[in-house]
């Protein structure tokens, strides 16, 4: 779900994991918007591959949050160059990718802005691109036929 680095350092199988689903209070910006998502089959192998019980990544172990996001964003840079990509990976990145594959879905804003832990969904669009011209027509013509 595009979880932020400085919640998932806190979160637990043993307080947060319940059924397949991670259920937690984002408290950023005081919102204490619950999340209560799927941890789909993929992210579910992602996460076997840290052995850190009871948190579900060794993010926990830093004592210094703003340490871990330079020495993360300083690492990412140098590897975004190694592979070529066209923009940086930042600690963000995947929660820019979720919000931004979402719209570009057509999933509504509302149900992303929910996943997401927005309290407001107009927070959501910060996360997101403007539309590609083929959804953005594809969306026109649904609109017009009638």
């Amino acid at each position: 779900g595009g979880i932020d680095p400085e919640v998932l350092k806190k979160l637990r199988y043993d307080i947060h994991v319940i059924n397949g689903r991670i259920i937690f209070n984002r408290d950023k910006g005081r919102s204490k918007m619950l999340c209560n998502n799927l941890i789909p089959d993929e992210a579910k192998e992602i996460l076997k591959q840290y052995d850190c019980h009871p948190y579900l990544v060794p993010i926990y172990k830093t004592k210094n949050y703003n340490s871990f996001r330079r020495n993360f964003s300083r690492r990412m840079k140098v590897l975004s160059q190694k592979i070529n990509l066209s923009v940086q990976l930042k600690t963000k990145s995947a929660r820019y990718t979720f919000g931004d594959r979402a719209q570009n879905l057509l999933i509504d804003e509302r149900i992303a802005s929910q996943i997401m832990g927005h309290k407001r969904k107009t927070t959501t669009s910060i996360y997101s691109n403007n539309f590609p011209l083929g959804v953005q027509d594809d969306s026109h013509k649904k609109i017009i036929k009638v």
